[in-house]
This record gives structure tokens, sequence and C-alpha cells, in this order.
């Protein structure tokens, strides 16, 4: 039972780091406006190939 407290901290740190990242930098900017369809992010001018790869399971 004590390593409960333990896995909600350590999914606080990591859902805080996440949401750090997609914020505050030119990746996280560049995974938001990608989002879900690469075809549109290429009308737009982004550069989805550099994202295809993260981004796919």
């Amino acid at each position: 039972m004590t390593t409960s407290p333990w896995l909600m901290v350590l999914a606080l740190v990591v859902i805080v780091i996440a949401s750090w990242v997609f914020r505050k930098t030119a990746y996280g900017m560049r995974v938001y406006a990608v989002g879900g369809n690469l075809q549109a992010a290429r009308y737009t001018g982004q550069y989805a190939a550099l994202l295809q790869a993260p981004l796919r399971p």
C-alpha cells in the first residue's frame, strides 16, 4: 500500500513536465499544430515529415 502515493506523485510529475513541454517548446507547439491530420499540417506549412515518426504508434 505504500507504493500508491509514490505512483500518484510520479504521475503528477510526468503530467506537469509533459504539459510544460507541449506548451512552452517549439516541438510541443508543432505537435499541437499537426494534431491528427498530417495533410492539413502540410498545407499550413508545418514540417509534418519531422513529426510523423514520433507521433505514429
